[in-house]
């Protein structure tokens, strides 16, 4: 019976669909003393690491939020102020098992942040990071995903709202 518990899990555990790589792209806005009225962007890269048919699965990520220039009350053009690099460890919890073809999710976890706002990269900012989304399509092929999280910063936070692709 052991043997038997033992093989499965081996076999589970180097499943290649238990581990998924995701590329996301969006828009962001930011709170608190943060706050500018510049547009925002954010891209990201993750990586996913989970049994295909439970409900958890570990992600890594790394992003970098930035912003576009905006115009001034004087007319000329302004920078786009806050820059951020982001890396960071969370879990997802699927509300539906992972075999369906759609399913809204929960995630969370722990960052690790630089920020940059007068062209002076200042790392190890450390916050969480939460939020929510949904993905959709064939456990067969990649799926796309519309996603939520709010980034906490010592001095406000952001919001990216991204759409991607797992792979």
């Amino acid at each position: 019976m052991l043997g038997a518990q033992h093989s499965a899990l081996a076999q589970s555990s180097s499943d290649p669909s238990s581990i998924s790589w995701a590329l996301s792209v969006g828009g962001e806005s930011v709170t608190g003393a943060l706050k500018s009225g510049a547009s925002r962007y954010a891209v990201g890269l993750a990586l996913q690491v989970g049994p295909p048919t439970e409900h958890f699965a570990l992600r890594a990520d790394l992003s970098y939020h930035g912003g576009l220039p905006a115009s001034c009350s004087s007319g000329a053009l302004c920078g786009g102020g806050l820059e951020v690099f982001a890396t960071s460890i969370g879990v997802i919890f699927r509300l539906n098992d992972k075999s369906r073809s759609w399913s809204p999710y929960l995630l969370g976890g722990l960052a690790v942040y630089a920020l940059d706002q007068t062209g002076d990269l200042k790392p190890a900012h450390f916050g969480a990071q939460y939020g929510a989304g949904f993905e959709v399509g064939s456990k067969k092929s990649a799926k796309l995903f519309l996603e939520v999280r709010y980034l906490d910063l010592s001095q406000g936070g952001l919001v990216p709202m991204v759409v991607g692709i797992r792979f």
